[in-house]
């Protein structure tokens, strides 16, 4: 039985067949306890508003990161809603805390408002 046990277990390990169950294990407690991301209609808002930013002068650089993009808004009545928008939504999507869509959605349209003012 020994022997037999052995040949199983080497074949297991020379096709990953280990590192694929811990694999899949990890990945189903993970995904069990994460957030959803914020609803999409946020996000296609979020890209309408990139957009708009950036036919207004506010572009972000490939090489900034969100937050390196917030930090570089200058404009008085424009930074501090863009950077607790930014802090909001990448903790909500990438952080796993809970999402405040509606703070967001009213970020978003101060946000849009300071654009047209500009």
């Amino acid at each position: 039985m020994l022997p037999v046990a052995l040949v199983l277990f080497l074949a297991a390990l020379r096709f990953n067949v280990l590192a694929e169950l811990s694999r899949r294990i990890v990945c189903s407690f993970s995904c069990a306890i994460k957030v959803p991301a914020p609803i999409p209609s946020l996000h296609r808002a979020l890209r309408g508003t990139a957009s708009n930013a950036a036919r207004r002068g506010l572009m972000r650089n490939l090489s900034q990161t969100p937050f390196e993009f917030a930090a570089a808004v200058d404009s008085p009545n424009l930074a501090p809603a863009v950077r607790e928008f930014t802090q909001i939504y990448a903790h909500a999507r990438f952080g796993g805390a809970p999402c405040d869509t509606t703070r967001l959605r009213h970020l978003l349209d101060q946000i849009r408002a300071a654009l047209r003012a500009r």
